[in-house]
């Protein structure tokens, strides 16, 4: 295993220990996500949503995706949707996934790592492609978009080599040089839902850290219960601590 800097080590020992948190939060958008009838009709479903999380989707390119997957039945099951975005094994699948029309890699990483949380939950697969297998094989990347940058650039003064802040810069350091995989990286994951809640933008300036209660309940699926969110709020601090050294201690810490 190489040798990986504290502050990278503590801050996967953080979301490990928390990984219940966000693990809910996927599971309840994902169980939204396989509501209609039919197994094909979830799969375009989710796809949907993945592509949907782009600032400027080109939806003459989705219209071509969606009409050449269906043509080819590749919404029926993992199998055919990996043979066919892979085209049948010459690419991995998350690089053969960003090559097809109306996606990149950010989209294609997380529609990989959808498929990673309906796997580990038997209720979720048992909706969806029950050949669904991603978790071994090395299939997983990092959905590396603008909140995870963001945590990046503040880890930049704490790492001794820090990678670029753009998705191949992020996940080369942590899957190649680091040696993070498959379950590893959904753990990784998580510093979306960490950033995302203490990240605030200000039009022209640079993105402050610091807990955002507004998008704290922009999440729909984040607990809203007094004492869970508190809880949240506290152990935000301690993230905003491994990042950028903003902790300040709260009345109690979350455990």
């Amino acid at each position: 295993m190489p040798q990986r800097p504290k502050p990278i080590s503590d801050l996967f020992a953080f979301l490990r220990r928390h990984h219940n948190i966000n693990a809910e939060v996927q599971r309840g958008f994902i169980t939204e996500s396989l509501s209609p009838p039919r197994v094909e009709e979830r799969a375009l479903l989710l796809m949907h949503k993945a592509l949907q999380s782009q600032s400027q989707p080109n939806l003459d390119l989705i219209c071509k995706f969606f009409t050449d997957v269906t043509d080819a039945g590749a919404h029926s099951s993992f199998g055919a949707f990996s043979s066919f975005v892979t085209d049948h094994g010459r690419y991995e699948l998350v690089d053969g996934l960003r090559r097809k029309d109306g996606w990149g890699p950010k989209t294609a990483a997380l529609f990989a790592r959808n498929l990673a949380y309906i796997e580990l939950n038997p209720p979720l697969k048992k909706k969806f492609w029950r050949d669904t297998s991603v978790l071994e094989g090395d299939n997983l990347r990092l959905p590396v978009d603008r909140v995870i940058t963001t945590v990046f650039k503040a880890l930049t003064r704490r790492l001794p080599e820090p990678p670029a802040a753009t998705f191949a810069g992020i996940n080369n350091y942590l899957h190649d040089q680091l040696d993070y995989r498959d379950h590893d990286l959904l753990v990784w994951d998580d510093l979306w839902f960490w950033g995302f809640i203490t990240q605030r933008s200000t039009m022209g300036r640079p993105r402050e850290h610091g807990w955002n209660e507004a998008k704290y309940w922009a999440l729909p699926h984040a607990p809203k219960d007094p004492v869970a969110r508190r809880r949240i709020e506290v152990t935000s601090d301690r993230f905003l601590d491994l990042i950028c050294g903003q902790y300040q201690p709260l009345p109690y810490a979350a455990s």
